[in-house]
């Protein structure tokens, strides 16, 4: 035991330390420590790998190679105590991070591990490097890891762990979310069948920006689907008032974009109901104050939103003398007038999103 603790003592030292001990062959043997009769040594044996797989991607690749994430897995099995887990849980985190990361075919039996952990374990550190091992695993949002997220259960555990007291579990697993809900339909409708949506509306309120951002990300994924999911979010009022609220008043350009983007996508995958009820809600305020942003993404989004509205009315709602409602609307605001002074914009871009809204819908030249 004394002699694992020097060598994991090492194995925390520098790169040039810690690969003397791999070519000393350290690796296999501490691979082997997992079996030993007393847990004391192997869970030893878990923070010294753990060490070495945090240090760099060779050394990370090399414990996998090995065999390093089945023997970790039997140890998991052994332990009761959660102090013992939660090491288990850093180590196998270790081993799912990096860049680039691990061969997902090489750790994916590492999955229903985390999602047990999930599943059955209260300690907040332990939730986190659970959480964060599965955000690492799904980064790329691939079809097939994301499946395996749900066919481990965790879904509605994730959607509790929303409410969690601590943002080191809220934050990872509003990622964990955010990749499942940009995935295929029946991905994002397992967790629409959870009160996350309402969960997302509180998490609104958080004053740390990245959860804000999170947030959004992950509405935004929702809203970019189908009718039936853009719903979940657009017949929220109270969410919808938030992130209109955000979208107008939030101090930084790129938290209010994150907002735009889900009231926008909502506009192009919604139905012309849902367009209505965004309007209704105050979405048409908002644009007349973005269009003058110093943002040039804010205002193009704004812009393409804005030619999906108008087409809506077009096609869906007019007025009894059969003019385009949303169009007229428009006009009363004093949006269109915004457009149409966009003409002059320095950018060209933007200069061409606001002339083909002009020439969609206006059977004459700009006026200015």
């Amino acid at each position: 035991l004394e002699a694992a603790w020097v060598l994991t003592n090492i194995a925390s030292g520098t790169t040039i330390q810690t690969q003397t001990m791999v070519d000393k062959g350290a690796i296999p043997l501490f691979i082997r420590l997992f079996g030993h009769k007393h847990l004391k040594i192997a869970e030893q044996a878990i923070w010294a790998l753990g060490n070495m797989a945090g240090d760099n991607i060779e050394f990370r690749d090399q414990i996998i190679e090995a065999g390093g994430i089945d023997r970790i897995i039997y140890l998991y099995t052994r332990i009761k105590n959660q102090k013992s887990v939660k090491n288990v849980a850093w180590a196998l985190s270790n081993l799912c991070r990096g860049s680039p990361p691990p061969n997902y075919e090489s750790v994916k039996l590492a999955v229903p591990v985390f999602g047990k952990m999930i599943l059955d374990e209260s300690d907040s550190e332990t939730l986190s490097e659970a959480l964060w091992a599965l955000v690492n695993l799904t980064d790329n949002q691939d079809d097939e890891k994301l499946d395996d997220i749900l066919t481990i259960g965790i879904i509605p555990r994730l959607a509790q762990l929303l409410q969690h007291k601590s943002l080191n579990v809220v934050i990872p697993t509003v990622r964990v979310l955010g990749h499942v809900l940009s995935g295929a339909k029946h991905q994002t409708d397992e967790v629409l069948k959870t009160d996350a949506v309402a969960q997302f509306r509180r998490l609104l309120s958080v004053k740390r920006k990245l959860v804000k951002k999170e947030v959004c990300f992950c509405l935004s994924n929702i809203t970019a689907g189908t009718s039936d999911q853009v719903s979940h979010v657009v017949r929220d009022e109270e969410l919808v008032k938030k992130l209109l609220d955000i979208a107008l008043n939030h101090e930084e350009d790129e938290i209010k974009r994150e907002a735009i983007w889900v009231l926008a996508n909502a506009t192009n995958h919604g139905t012309e109901d849902d367009i209505y009820t965004l309007l209704k809600n105050g979405l048409y305020d908002v644009f007349l104050v973005l269009l003058d942003s110093q943002d040039i993404k804010t205002v193009l989004i704004v812009l393409e939103s804005l030619l999906y509205i108008l087409n809506a009315g077009k096609h869906a709602y007019r007025t009894e003398d059969g003019e385009n409602a949303f169009l007229i609307a428009a006009e009363k605001m004093g949006i269109i007038t915004k457009v149409d002074k966009l003409q002059h914009h320095p950018h060209r871009e933007v200069y061409r999103k606001g002339l083909m809204i002009l020439e969609t819908f206006y059977d004459m030249e700009p006026l200015i």
